[in-house]
């Protein structure tokens, strides 16, 4: 069996062996070396084909990891802002008396972008909370109180045009009330109009990215290091 592997060895290598080599070493450094080629061409060597690029890499990640928690501390607020009002401040009948289309350039100076929102003009009832945003005296009118339902912001017009779809003049709507501030904010309104859908999935991706890129690159460094000492 020895001369039959050893005939093996010399016709894929095309190098006679001497009498005295070891062939379990033989087959141990080719398996060895053959383990660390196949670690060296996984999928990731593409990206990172050494520590530098991969540390430019953990850069990245962290950079994306660093803005999707500004992102997610955003969406964190509005979330946090829309559970605390419709726990804390009170449900109060209202009508719409009129409403105003608004628009503005916000934003830093290089990234402006224009901003549509609608301002409602309404009347309510505020239920023995007092009113706190002025009241009707001139002219007579079924609720008592009068306020301003300003809605969320959005960069696309056909999105703020559907608050005024939704909420005609003359009609009969519910109000958030805070008696405290008299800021007011219509009730039943579903969660897809009221939360920033783009900052979400903008939070969800970055963040998904960086950690995936934070582990692909650890797990790489630790291969090329492995690597290093069989390359020298």
């Amino acid at each position: 069996m020895a001369g039959s592997d050893q005939q093996r060895t010399i016709l894929l290598t095309g190098q006679f062996l001497r009498p005295d080599y070891n062939l379990s070493v033989v087959g141990g450094g080719c398996l060895e070396r053959n383990l660390a080629v196949i670690n060296d061409s996984e999928c990731m060597s593409l990206l990172m084909p050494n520590l530098l690029r991969t540390q430019q890499v953990r850069i990245v990640a962290w950079f994306l990891l660093f803005w999707g928690s500004v992102i997610g501390i955003y969406v964190a607020k509005v979330i946090g802002f829309d559970l605390y009002v419709r726990t804390h401040w009170q449900v109060v009948d209202g009508a719409v008396i009129k409403y105003e289309e608004k628009s503005a350039q916000l934003g830093s100076i290089r990234s402006r972008r224009p901003t549509y929102w609608v301002e409602f003009e309404v009347e309510f009832d505020p239920k023995g909370w007092g009113c706190n945003t002025g009241m009707s005296w001139a002219v007579p009118m079924h609720f008592p109180c009068i306020g301003v339902v300003r809605s969320p912001g959005s960069q696309l017009w056909n999105v703020a045009g559907g608050w005024r779809h939704r909420h005609p003049v003359n009609s009969e709507a519910k109000f958030y009330y805070d008696p405290a501030t008299g800021r007011l904010r219509f009730a039943g309104e579903s969660i897809l109009d009221l939360y920033p859908w783009t900052a979400i999935l903008a939070f969800a991706f970055s963040t998904g990215i960086s950690f995936v890129l934070l582990y692909a690159s650890h797990r790489r460094r630790e291969d090329l290091n492995t690597l290093a000492p069989h390359r020298g």
